[in-house]
């Protein structure tokens, strides 16, 4: 008799085990999603365009933690070419612009996350962020993508809220809608800043953003985006973990693990993109698709 409650309580463990086994083998493995949406938040909401590309990676498992990444292209382009996998028309009589591969880079870094490219101007020189310098403005757009596309896709309720991590990346012009965001747009969240030679302008924003706890790193080629690179590193280096790294090799471990790491870089500017988001997902600490966490 006195066997009895170990017993008992092996066979309600083992229960429990191959509960959650069970659980964890039929949890549901989301189809991949990419599309160009319409939002009420759209930065430029006037444009005929779509407001914006969101992407789900094969295999994206909402009900463990994931990340946002919003990605700010640069100027004279579109959201539709840059996420793409080679070079595009933004509009069918309309010149061929440089493809960027975001969604490639994203898939191949395996991270659980939803790309959010939000459409700035089409084709134009110009980084106007539009709405997005009202208050809240960030908030209110992932708001609306997770609750009204990504959240019907996989079933399941999601808002700005959702994720463990927002991550921001520019190339070029789209450095002043991630200041502006960083500044304003209502997500206490983001942890990581990419800028590919885009540190044209507003390095008060990502200094702040560095004083607070985040990280930063910035791809430059020369001219202003190497002169402001190197100027954030020296202002933040009392701060320590800072690196100015002028190889024009890939970064090494220790370089992407840096609070700050300013990094030169041997592509040509419109080139930049294709080389350094997927390494930079890869060294963030993200949760990986097929990983089970508890969220």
């Amino acid at each position: 008799m006195a066997l009895y409650p170990k017993m008992l309580l092996a066979a309600t463990a083992g229960f429990v085990a191959g509960g959650l086994l069970v659980y964890l083998v039929a949890r549901p493995r989301m189809k991949a999603m990419t599309k160009l949406i319409t939002l009420r938040t759209a930065p430029h909401p006037a444009q005929r365009y779509p407001s914006a590309l969101v992407h789900v990676p094969d295999g994206f498992d909402p009900r463990s933690p994931f990340a946002v990444l919003v990605y700010f292209r640069g100027w004279n382009s579109c959201v539709s070419v840059i996420a793409a996998s080679e070079r595009g028309k933004c509009r069918p009589d309309g010149p061929t612009h440089q493809h960027s591969d975001i969604v490639g880079q994203v898939d191949r870094s395996r991270a659980n996350l939803v790309l959010i490219m939000p459409e700035l101007l089409v084709e134009q020189d110009l980084s106007d962020p539009g709405t997005l310098t009202r208050p809240g403005a960030l908030k209110a757009l992932i708001d609306e993508v997770l609750r009204e596309h990504v959240g019907p896709h996989c079933g399941c309720s999601l808002i700005a809220d959702s994720p463990s991590r927002v991550l921001l990346a520019a190339h070029s012009g789209g450095y002043h809608p991630t200041a502006v965001v960083l500044d304003r747009g209502g997500m206490s969240t983001i942890t990581d800043v990419l800028l590919l030679d885009a540190l044209y302008g507003d390095v008060s924003s990502f200094e702040r953003f560095v004083r607070g706890g985040g990280k930063l790193v910035s791809i430059y080629t020369d001219g202003v985006t190497e002169r402001r690179s190197l100027e954030i590193a020296q202002s933040l280096a009392p701060m320590g973990q800072v690196v100015a790294d002028r190889s024009t090799g890939l970064p090494s471990p220790e370089q992407w693990a840096s609070r700050v790491l300013v990094h030169r870089t041997a592509y040509g500017h419109s080139l930049i993109p294709l080389h350094y988001v997927e390494p930079w997902l890869s060294t963030r600490g993200l949760p990986l698709i097929g990983e089970v966490r508890p969220s």
